[in-house]
């Protein structure tokens, strides 16, 4: 079966919206992995933290929502022990062969509604057909891995504050990653990419299930968008981790997010 789109002269869409009758709108949302897979039907969604655990953030910081937030154990009767703690118990990236204080997951949804008329052509060989892609959203389930302190009873006011210090700073690390992520300009591509897609055309078939083609086509595109979307994410942390020294030189971070302006 033969389906193309290309820009239709606009009187062909107006034909072909008034010579249809109004059907009903189809939502459609697809999970994907950071490396641009689908993953299912769905959406993105956070876990729910677990109120019994035992691990969490240093008091008196406060913690962003929509993101999940995992820890792994960490110990020291000093502040110099709590770092040697991270270098042996942190997160490892097989690919650096290295441990690191944190680390991000992600995954994330793109969501639509389309409708459609329909006309065939007047040798009743192909198809028109004029789309309308609304309410297209991304939305993203991002985890964060932190260091969480079992104990910190043996530190002095001063490695306590040390220790705060140093977890804000990995978490705001972590907090850079999601806003690279999650930037609006990324995400207005994809919506403006399957927003533009107004007119098919394709292979006329007795059987046909127009809508069934709409929408499989419509995924498809989805799917391209998504695999550009996550390729466009994961070189602007590549590019910002190379600078930031994996949040090593964090002062470089301003200058990696003033470069967008």
């Amino acid at each position: 079966m033969r389906t193309s789109r290309y820009a239709p002269p606009a009187i062909l869409l107006l034909v072909l919206l008034a010579a249809a009758p109004a059907l009903s709108v189809t939502s459609q949302s697809l999970l994907f992995g950071p490396e641009g897979n689908l993953l299912s039907d769905g959406s993105a969604s956070i876990p729910a933290s677990s109120a019994s655990s035992p691990f969490s953030a240093p008091e008196g910081v406060a913690l962003r929502g929509g993101i999940a937030y995992q820890y792994y154990p960490v110990y020291g009767a000093t502040f110099s022990d709590i770092v040697a703690s991270i270098k042996e118990n942190g997160p490892y990236f097989p690919a650096l062969k290295k441990r690191l204080p944190t680390k991000i997951a992600w995954r994330f949804s793109i969501s639509y509604a389309y409708d459609y008329s329909s006309a065939l052509d007047e040798d009743g060989t192909s198809v028109h057909v004029a789309v309308a892609v609304t309410d297209v959203g991304i939305s993203y389930a991002p985890t964060l891995t932190l260091p969480s302190l079992i104990d910190n009873t043996s530190l002095n006011p001063f490695e306590r504050t040390m220790w705060k210090d140093l977890w804000t700073r990995l978490l705001q690390h972590e907090y850079d990653h999601v806003d690279i992520i999650e930037n609006a300009a990324t995400a207005g591509q994809v919506k403006k990419q399957l927003a533009d897609i107004t007119y098919l055309i394709f292979d006329y078939q007795e059987d046909a299930d127009i809508r069934a083609i709409v929408g499989s086509y419509l995924r498809e595109q989805a799917e391209k968008a998504a695999g550009e979307m996550a390729r466009t994410i994961r070189g602007r942390l590549k590019d910002y981790d190379t600078l930031t020294d994996y949040g090593n030189r964090h002062s470089l971070r301003d200058s990696f997010f003033n470069s967008d302006k």
